[in-house]
């Protein structure tokens, strides 16, 4: 049932250390709000307006988001290890920095989930324009996902899965892509390096990147060297 959200933001903002995990948020506006360093591990979180709300260095770990509208939201420096954002809309998110490896065993904070994690699941979520740079999200499920003009900037991607995603315009540079799964993919005016290529799956079908000019006459003039020609 539908929350009242003056009651929901007042809880929120004691701040009760411990008060706000395993709970269920449902139907509340907690737009334009400031909730970071909570501590939210595997609530469930469903049709909730979180829209341009602050959860920067949160525990979001095991979270549960069903049909939430995010667009805006700021989770920068969470910890997001299975969390399920699927079918949600982030429109222009901010998820730098945020660690949601898959991982497994009880190193550090995983002491409490000996059984470890699946990767972030943002299946069929809409993020355009949304921002992970310097995200760790090895394992991370954006199958089927509207990505346009995404930053993935410094990105640890491995064996993530962008399956059917849309990544038109999207940006991937010193993004790590080891066996990370681009299989049927749109990559419209996405630029890979060549080892991104090689590392990637599902990208064969991409032009490799053209050697600059510059780079070109390098290569001409040391072959001309080499052949004892002239300069």
């Amino acid at each position: 049932r539908a929350m009242d959200a003056s009651v929901i933001k007042s809880w929120l903002e004691e701040k009760e250390a411990y008060a706000y995990s395993y709970q269920a948020l449902t139907q509340v506006d907690l737009s334009s709000g400031d909730y970071s360093s909570l501590d939210f591990r595997h609530t469930a979180f469903r049709q909730i307006k979180m829209e341009h709300s602050r959860l920067h260095s949160c525990i979001l770990a095991g979270t549960v988001w069903q049909e939430a509208q995010l667009d805006g939201i700021d989770l920068s420096y969470s910890l997001l290890h299975g969390a399920d954002f699927s079918g949600c809309s982030l429109h222009g998110a901010v998820l730098d920095a945020v660690s949601g490896n898959r991982a497994y065993g009880s190193d550090e904070w995983l002491d409490w989930e000996p059984f470890g994690w699946d990767g972030v699941n943002f299946t069929g979520a809409s993020l355009q324009g949304t921002s992970f740079q310097s995200a760790q999200l090895q394992g991370a499920v954006f199958q089927d996902c509207s990505l346009q003009r995404a930053s993935f900037v410094g990105a640890d991607l491995t064996d993530a899965c962008f399956a059917g995603a849309d990544l038109t315009g999207a940006t991937f540079t010193g993004a790590c892509l080891a066996g990370t799964d681009f299989t049927g993919a749109k990559v419209s005016r996405v630029h890979f390096t060549r080892e991104q290529l090689n590392e990637a799956i599902g990208l064969s079908a991409v032009a490799m990147p053209s050697p600059s000019p510059s780079s070109l006459i390098a290569s001409q003039a040391t072959d001309t060297v080499s052949k004892g020609g002239g300069m």
